[in-house]
């Protein structure tokens, strides 16, 4: 594949066109949290090319996750981040979808918000999921774990590292800081989602893992896996960012409210920034200790995960011992 990629002739899923398409844009959320108190969709409805226009009150109660199913296909009553997928317009071009989304007004109700995970997990923190045991899937903590603001818990042990500290004749203890980054593709997230009349959905979408992919749309939406066929495509980068849903939901929707007719959505890398796939930033406490001679004796790492709003782009592990 390494000629048509030099030579610029492979396509990848924004090149890919298709009869009647029509093109999708999300309104995203400016504010990390807030409650939603009006949307007004009218203006946005009246352009002439727009064939829908998708609020969270056409999709409630619809979640979902690679794991645990807590994000919201359209969020409702209350946005978690900035970036929230708030409402989403499907037109005959980029241009008129873009002006339809521009003409959507949304009033909110800005709440406080917390963006450092030592300080989320604080019972002081704003909450931002009122009830994290609601989800499907919802990892299980384990008996005098808070779940303030916690999307998972996973503790390894080997041997006894607290008889192991106390014979050690030179313990450290040091605390680290990385940084939240992005996995740097080129190619932004991209799918094209057609649901057929007859229950059929056809996907072409920059997704390294078709079958996962074609399975968390079974489960998430209740099609049946024989009814879903992933076209593969071309991915141009990944990095170990795409392989959830990330936009196939949004598009799935608009293309059914469109009647079926296929629904292009391509991430602009202000998206992708916002919401394209991260490295977490971190926090890592370490305690060392040494022998006389430095050879290592016993480590314990605390480590802290700024997982964001959502659990649904993750693995989210169950406890481990």
């Amino acid at each position: 594949e390494g000629y048509g990629k030099v030579t610029g002739q492979t396509k990848y899923a924004a090149d890919l066109e298709f009869p009647e398409l029509l093109w999708a844009k999300v309104l995203r959320s400016p504010v990390p949290h807030a409650r939603i108190v009006n949307i007004d969709t009218s203006k946005a409805r009246t352009v002439k090319g727009v064939h829908a226009v998708l609020t969270g009150d056409d999709v409630k109660d619809i979640f979902v996750g690679t794991r645990v199913k807590d994000q919201p296909v359209l969020v409702r009553d209350k946005v978690r981040m900035c970036g929230d997928a708030v409402a989403a317009v499907a037109a005959v071009s980029e241009a008129i979808a873009e002006e339809a989304i521009g003409l959507i007004d949304v009033e909110y109700e800005e709440l406080p918000y917390v963006d450092d995970p030592l300080e989320a997990l604080k019972s002081s923190a704003p909450l931002i999921h009122e009830d994290r045991s609601k989800y499907k899937n919802a990892p299980k903590l384990p008996e005098g774990v808070s779940p303030h603001n916690l999307q998972s818990f996973v503790l390894w042990k080997n041997g006894d590292p607290e008889g192991a500290f106390q014979k050690a004749p030179r313990v450290f203890e040091h605390t680290f800081r990385t940084p939240l980054s992005h996995h740097g593709y080129i190619e932004p997230c991209a799918c094209t989602v057609q649901a057929h009349s007859d229950g059929r959905v056809e996907v072409w979408a920059s997704n390294k893992g078709p079958w996962g992919l074609r399975w968390l749309l079974s489960e998430d939406f209740g099609i049946p896996q024989e009814k879903v066929k992933i076209h593969i495509v071309h991915v141009g980068g990944d990095f170990g960012a795409k392989a959830s849903l990330i936009d196939v939901p949004i598009a799935y929707h608009l293309s059914r409210a469109a009647g079926g007719k296929p629904v292009k959505l391509v991430l602009d890398y202000t998206e992708e920034i916002l919401i394209g796939g991260h490295r977490h930033p971190s926090v890592i406490k370490l305690k060392t200790g040494v022998a006389e001679d430095g050879s290592l004796q016993v480590v314990k790492a605390d480590i802290y995960f700024s997982g964001g709003a959502y659990g649904a782009q993750k693995a989210n592990p169950q406890v481990t011992v």
